[in-house]
């Protein structure tokens, strides 16, 4: 699945470990 910019924003606002999992794709 891809994501876009605006939509990693929003979960990272959201949920601080999904943004860390995003980092480490």
């Amino acid at each position: 699945m891809e994501f876009s910019k605006e939509q990693v924003n929003q979960i990272c606002k959201g949920d601080s470990e999904i943004a860390s999992f995003f980092h480490t794709l």
